[in-house]
């Protein structure tokens, strides 16, 4: 059923790319998208019911991809409840023996969908963890400038207007590093 879901998955990205506004189009994906979240959870309700670590990785990957779906979907709510249990996962991925690319995406999904929720301190302390693993790769790019966009947004909008000249930042900078940035704008 995951590798099902998985085709269908990808066959509904690919006609959401083609170019067209009719209505019954729309319908149409809106359809495939839900009959892929019904295969997802039927996969993810067998794997539950087996408590075997043979098929840890196989119940990780459905709720990462059913994760990607209801964020795709924009629903940052629903992908963060069937994160929640994967993330007790992190630490078998993250040991010796642990896919280190489930790792990452689980960590990309965490990022996106916290952020996406408005969670910023959760979405933060994932990118840190994210950041951590050390990988130059166009995703990870991708997410964590997006975040970073996202609390800069935040830290904007919380700015008195009357503070409009001062850089947000400075409040999270220590003393020794706005001293230094005084001299270098003073010079």
């Amino acid at each position: 059923a995951l590798t099902a879901a998985r085709i269908d998955w990808k066959h509904y990205l690919t006609e959401k790319s083609k170019p067209s506004n009719n209505a019954d189009r729309e319908l149409s994906l809106n359809q495939q998208r839900q009959q892929v979240i019904d295969k997802l959870q039927r996969a993810l309700n067998a794997f539950s019911s087996s408590d075997s670590d043979q098929y840890a990785n196989q119940r990780l990957e459905g709720r990462l991809l059913l994760t990607e779906i209801y964020l795709e979907s924009q629903k940052a709510q629903d992908a963060i409840q069937v994160l929640e249990p994967a993330m007790e996962e992190l630490p078998r991925l993250e040991g010796k023996n642990g896919p280190a690319a489930l790792a990452i995406r689980l960590l990309l999904d965490g990022v996106r969908a916290y952020s996406d929720a408005g969670q910023l301190e959760r979405a933060s302390d994932l990118a840190v963890k994210l950041l951590l693993k050390g990988q130059d790769d166009p995703a990870v790019n991708s997410t964590l400038v997006s975040l970073a966009r996202r609390i800069w947004i935040e830290l904007e909008s919380m700015r008195p207007k009357e503070d409009s000249n001062r850089n947000p930042l400075a409040s999270l900078l220590p003393a020794a590093s706005q001293e230094r940035r005084n001299t270098l704008q003073a010079s």
